[in-house]
């Protein structure tokens, strides 16, 4: 292996009003919105793998592949003893690159070999984890569930559409559905994407299975395996896992709505609420005119913030009103965007397929369990989803969670109705909105692509 120079850039943020350094970082990397093009392990060891040289992003001998059936970029490759770092780069650049701890443009991962190895990376571009054989333990849920969460049949340990996963590197990997219906279902934790090494009841090597109930639909299904004592918890909720305590706008404005100061996180006066129909952190303020600034605060402290662009400890967002207005605030533990309905449109994708997403109901602009997002900011609000069944429907984009403002086919304002096809139960169906031509694209994976903009051609994607 050589000793080359390693392109470690420092990214600055804001956390209230004072800069901080984080981690070392390469590149800036936003919120991705489609699965990428290709996926590039990009590092210190490319040289010994066949690249002309080392931090690489378009060397294809790096190149992992997407499996469609794990839903999971993968490669193996011989790995010559040494000491390396790696990230993974999408798309052959580092505008978007993931390291350490799943983190957008975050640290190098090291990867230390005494001997030569065949090592596995594997990519996940839903939770952006980037991570190898050797520094993580691969694991899998197998059980008679599998088959209702996508994989092709049930107890097997190679289907990675159950991987645990262990992001924050804090040894305990998390494997999260809302997918399983009711019933009664046994599961296991195997190894390696095989049976040779698994952990049944009481965490014993081969154990016996470890049985669950699903009694409500939806539920919300995480399964927990510690590394070190091999045992599996499995918790069911007939409402989504408690991730959050409390969400806070914290920033230059807090004085005005009833904080003693600003940039508080732990001032209640301006928690917002979450909605559980929803699944949205949401809370409206009377803002006074002026120029501010904000982000979000999880849990009355800074340990947990995001700011624009959706990333953890990201820049202030700033808000700029002529005169007081009724400003609206949203937040979403899934993807992390903390917004507001002065900076953004909130549009949300409305149709007769909204009660199969979680909406109580169909054609409902209210309901944001079909929120159409635009975390990097360039105009193009989606919605991606695997939940719609087989089958015909139709949709439409409402502005502000009302019919208020609407816009169907070609964009037109209160237009048609747009149709699309699901061929299959579980296919990926992406919702895209363009904010300045109203246009609303259906994109289905597998389908045929149609030459109409009421629908559109055929892509994997994900927000």
């Amino acid at each position: 292996m050589r000793n080359i120079w390693t392109p470690h850039f420092t990214s600055i943020g804001t956390i209230g009003p004072l800069l901080f350094a984080t981690a070392l970082l390469i590149g800036f990397a936003g919120t991705a919105t489609a699965n990428p093009a290709s996926v590039t392990i990009a590092g210190s060891l490319q040289d010994e793998l066949g690249c002309p040289g080392d931090w690489q992003p378009d060397c294809a001998s790096t190149y992992l592949t997407y499996d469609a059936g794990d839903d999971v970029w993968q490669g193996t490759f011989p790995v010559p003893a040494g000491a390396f770092e790696y990230k993974a780069t999408l798309n052959d650049s580092w505008d978007e690159n993931y390291g350490q701890n799943a983190q957008a443009g975050g640290a190098n991962i090291l990867l230390g070999l005494g001997d030569a190895t065949s090592v596995k990376f594997y990519y996940d571009d839903k939770t952006h984890w980037i991570t190898d054989n050797v520094n993580s333990v691969i694991a899998t849920v197998a059980g008679s569930f599998q088959s209702e969460v996508g994989c092709g049949g049930d107890w097997d340990p190679s289907c990675l559409l159950s991987w645990l996963q262990d992001p924050d590197g804090d040894g305990t990997f998390t494997y999260y559905t809302e997918a399983i219906p009711p019933g009664n279902y046994e599961v296991k934790v195997a190894i390696n994407e095989s049976w040779e090494e698994s952990y049944g009841q009481g965490g014993l090597p081969g154990g016996g299975n470890i049985p669950f109930a699903v009694t409500s639909s939806p539920a919300y299904v995480t399964f927990s395996y510690d590394a070190v004592s091999h045992i599996l918890t499995i918790d069911v909720q007939g409402n989504p896992p408690a991730e959050v305590a409390s969400v806070t706008i914290v920033g230059s404005l807090q004085s005005e709505l009833g904080c003693p100061g600003d940039w508080q996180p732990d001032c209640a006066s301006t928690h917002l609420t979450f909605d559980a129909d929803d699944d949205v952190w949401q809370g409206t303020f009377p803002v006074p005119a002026g120029a501010w600034e904000y982000k979000a605060a999880l849990n009355d402290s800074w340990n947990e913030n995001y700011g624009a662009n959706a990333q953890a400890n990201g820049s202030n967002i700033p808000l700029t009103l002529g005169a007081e207005t009724a400003v609206k605030f949203y937040y979403d533990h899934k993807t992390h965007w903390i917004t507001d309905n002065v900076n953004s449109v909130i549009a949300t994708a409305v149709g007769d397929f909204q009660s199969e997403v979680g909406c109580a109901g169909d054609w409902d602009p209210s309901c944001l369990r079909s929120w159409l997002q635009d975390p990097d900011g360039d105009g193009i609000y989606t919605f991606v989803t695997t939940e719609i069944p087989a089958g015909n429907y139709e949709a439409k984009a409402a502005i502000n969670e009302s019919w208020d403002e609407s816009y169907g086919v070609d964009g037109q304002p209160g237009g048609g109705n747009i149709p699309f096809v699901v061929p299959e139960s579980g296919q990926e169906v992406l919702f895209s909105y363009d904010a300045v031509t109203h246009i609303l694209t259906i994109t289905v994976e597998g389908a045929v692509a149609v030459e109409n903009k009421s629908w559109g051609g055929v892509k994997a994607l994900y927000r």
